[in-house]
């Protein structure tokens, strides 16, 4: 709600009337009476008005400067009506320059520049003009933007002829006024020691700024346009950016334009992801070939996640988005007898995929516990070492419940069985390596416990 406070210089500065309704204490009046002229001819000037910008909307008030002689014999002083306009409601300038003149007006008849008449004052009549206001107020579809922000410089705009006055007071909340503390309307008030420190505004009310409201998911962009002068409407656009995917245009033209709470809504589009066809090659020193490929399977090593290929794709694979930027690891699903290389790529540096394809060799082994077949505990402790240099040699394993064995995939070589021995990593079991009846690529380790 709308609502008007007296307040001035009587015996130093105060308020006179009432405090703010609930909910709007934040919306604080700010003491901008350092401004004010002080000189021998204030009491020559008229009275003026100011705009200042709060939290949640905008104080308009009329001014005039007096001496307050209570407080310091001549001492410079001033005296006000303030309207605080909250910004989702609009009202008549002129219904505003009538009712803050018509306060002034009366006030000047109660005191007839006899300073201590204001103390024991009824400010009934401010209440009054408090109620008139309100019943002026029309509700604004989308609060205004009061771009507020704490400052302690200050402003001025020409005023052209007193014909001009409702027309900023019906539109205070324009973007240029909220850096500033206070910003008067014309010069009537100031102090003329200090004009120079303030900045001059020009105001455009033929070219209205239209807020942009936006609707759509805001969290993916940044420094979105707030604001879009009216006259640049037909031709304006904007363009949306993102990394990885295709430039969108969106013209303002095309929002749904609100003239009366000059509020433009645009949409934010969905972007189109670009891609990246990523040719998957295949080499192979063993005569396998891409025909004992049976599928591709793509996991990100940054993120939890999985390309889903269609099982037919073997020779190309389609990166969209994030994605291109993510490193990927690529192997290959082939037949049996045969596997594949695990590569790295990340798609945007490096054009084509080459996965290496050999033969391989099964291994069977089971794990004998004190004698009795153990199927479960021991499968994760099987490794395959090389004789002559000692390293581990990684190998899928699949369990076989028809054998009751881990099958090992080691890539096929003429000299695999001098080169490597089978091992099983169980610190409370001493391991013995033997070959079933003779055959070599099947090996039982029993386990006989440690004393």
């Amino acid at each position: 709600m709308a609502y008007i406070i007296a307040h001035g210089t009587v015996n130093g500065y105060r308020k006179l009337t009432q405090a703010p309704p609930v909910g709007l204490e934040q919306n604080v009046l700010a003491d901008i009476r350092m401004e004010f002229d002080t000189t021998q001819t204030m009491l020559q000037k008229p009275a003026g008005y100011i705009l200042q910008m709060a939290p949640n909307g905008a104080w308009v008030s009329i001014v005039r400067l007096l001496f307050d002689g209570e407080r310091s014999g001549n001492g410079a002083g001033f005296f006000a009506f303030s309207a605080f306009i909250p910004n989702d409601i609009i009202i008549s300038g002129e219904v505003i320059k009538t009712i803050l003149d018509d306060l002034m007006n009366t006030y000047r008849g109660i005191i007839a520049g006899d300073l201590s008449k204001n103390i024991g004052v009824d400010w009934s009549f401010v209440e009054q003009a408090s109620q008139r206001l309100n019943a002026q107020c029309k509700q604004r579809r989308k609060a205004a933007v009061t771009n507020y922000v704490p400052s302690d410089k200050f402003a001025y705009v020409e005023i052209s002829s007193p014909s001009a006055i409702p027309l900023y007071l019906e539109k205070p909340f324009q973007p240029e006024y909220g850096a500033y503390k206070a910003v008067f309307l014309g010069t009537t008030l100031q102090n003329p020691n200090r004009i120079s420190t303030h900045t001059r505004l020009d105001v455009d009310f033929e070219n209205e700024q239209y807020e942009i409201v936006w609707k759509g998911d805001k969290q993916l962009f940044s420094n979105l346009p707030r604001f879009v002068r009216e006259k640049d409407i037909p031709m304006a656009s904007y363009i949306f950016k993102k990394p990885y995917y295709k430039d969108v245009t969106v013209y303002f033209k095309d929002g749904n334009q609100d003239d009366a709470n000059c509020v433009i809504e645009m949409v934010i589009p969905k972007l189109q992801a670009q891609e990246y066809n990523i040719p998957v090659n295949y080499l192979s020193n063993d005569g396998a070939d891409e025909k004992m490929v049976t599928a591709l399977v793509v996991k990100s090593v940054n993120v939890s996640k999985t390309l889903a290929l269609p099982q037919e794709q073997k020779n190309s694979i389609v990166f969209r988005g994030e994605e291109i930027q993510n490193c990927w690891r690529i192997t290959a699903k082939t037949i049996d007898g045969y596997a594949s290389s695990e590569i790295s790529i990340i798609p945007e540096k490096q054009p084509v995929a080459t996965i290496t394809l050999y033969k391989v060799k099964t291994i069977s082994v089971q794990i004998r516990r004190d004698g009795e077949l153990d199927t479960n505990k021991s499968r994760d402790k099987i490794q395959f070492i090389n004789r002559q240099t000692k390293t581990i040699v990684s190998a899928s394993s699949l369990y076989s419940r028809e054998k009751d064995c881990l099958l090992f995939s080691i890539r096929e070589n003429s000299d695999f069985l001098s080169l490597y021995e089978v091992q099983c990593l169980n610190v409370n079991y001493i391991p013995r390596i033997g070959a079933i009846e003779g055959v070599t690529n099947a090996y039982v380790i029993d386990l006989t416990k440690r004393v």
